[in-house]
């Protein structure tokens, strides 16, 4: 594993978005949280990421369920990536919101790719900022969009 900003861990830059919200289940640091599926008055509701593609910010404390956590849905975060990939690479959250992964542009991809409308399954979590050589390397990514 390589670290490729060493001198910082977790959340890097203040981004436009931190909130608060309250985790339906454990949550470990760093993982892809998708909204939760109960109701919290008062709250937002997130669960750990359960499949490809599905998460769209990232957890920046370990949560056990109903407790409060910041959670990143705009700025720059330190995450593992789980494969071979390139910067500037759109990604995604993994079936286990460890890593992320590349989304791969092709045509099956793209259709899988959850747009305006909200058909397909994947949903794009953000950008990476650096080159990674192998899985279980840690580096800077963008999280969310700029358009």
């Amino acid at each position: 594993m390589t670290d490729l900003y060493p001198d910082e861990e977790g959340y890097i830059s203040d981004g436009t978005v931190i909130g608060f919200c309250k985790a339906a289940a454990s949550i470990a640091l760093h993982s892809g949280v998708s909204i939760g599926v109960t109701s919290v008055s008062g709250a937002v509701s997130v669960l750990a990421g359960a499949a490809d593609g599905d998460s769209l910010a990232v957890a920046l404390k370990a949560a056990d369920t109903n407790d409060f956590i910041p959670v990143c849905f705009h700025g720059i975060v330190k995450m593992v990536i789980g494969d071979t990939m390139t910067a500037g690479d759109i990604v995604m959250n993994d079936a286990s919101a460890t890593y992320v992964l590349p989304i791969i542009f092709t045509v099956d991809d793209i259709l899988k790719l959850r747009g305006l409308n909200g058909t397909g399954t994947y949903i794009r979590l953000g950008q990476l900022m650096q080159a990674g050589a192998a899985s279980g390397d840690e580096a800077l990514v963008f999280i969310g969009r700029l358009a």
